[in-house]
């Protein structure tokens, strides 16, 4: 896809694109496939295979939540009460609800104590659940980075100088990534 954000922009506005960038680029790393691509999406810095992890997650696989909650984080996913849209998480006490930017669908995973208990996609708008799955894999929203490398494009933010309303890693993080 065509990538049209400025470096600066408030990547909000422009996250579909950002998602389905990020899907192309774990493609092509995953399966090593050809890429065609706007010449102006091609000539920017873009994130390379390493920054390209999944989350696995299965029906009865034991998790440590707040590794996955950190990782999310860590990963460009917003935090939310009620998910819309994609590259959203939510976590309330044995139900984590997530819209994984490689998905067609939200899903909601219900929990007993630290097993998994059922994964089922829902819809964002009723809320409802229904077809169950066996599992899902998640990619990161905007790359799969450290705590340490977190913490420093969060200062690099703060310090920054770009005019946009509210400063924080789902915003400007993608243009600190600095490999």
């Amino acid at each position: 896809p065509d990538f049209r954000a400025n470096y600066g922009d408030d990547i909000r506005s422009y996250k579909d694109e950002l998602f389905l960038l990020n899907r192309g680029l774990y493609q092509f790393y995953k399966n090593k496939t050809l890429i065609i691509s706007p010449i102006n999406t091609i000539l920017r810095k873009l994130p390379k295979g390493k920054y390209f992890k999944t989350i696995d997650l299965e029906f009865a696989q034991t998790i440590d939540l707040s590794f996955l909650k950190k990782s999310l984080q860590l990963w460009g996913y917003e935090s939310v009460n009620i998910i819309q849209e994609r590259g959203e998480v939510s976590f309330r006490e044995d139900i984590i609800d997530i819209f994984p930017i490689n998905s067609e669908t939200p899903f909601r995973i219900k929990l007993v104590e630290t097993e998994i208990e059922s994964i089922k996609k829902f819809d964002e708008y009723t809320q409802k659940s229904d077809e169950e799955v066996e599992g899902i894999t998640i990619l990161p929203a905007i790359a799969s980075i450290e705590e340490k490398e977190f913490n420093q494009i969060v200062k690099n933010i703060e310090n920054s100088e770009f005019n946009i309303f509210y400063k924080d890693y789902q915003g400007l993080g993608y243009w600190f990534l600095e490999k």
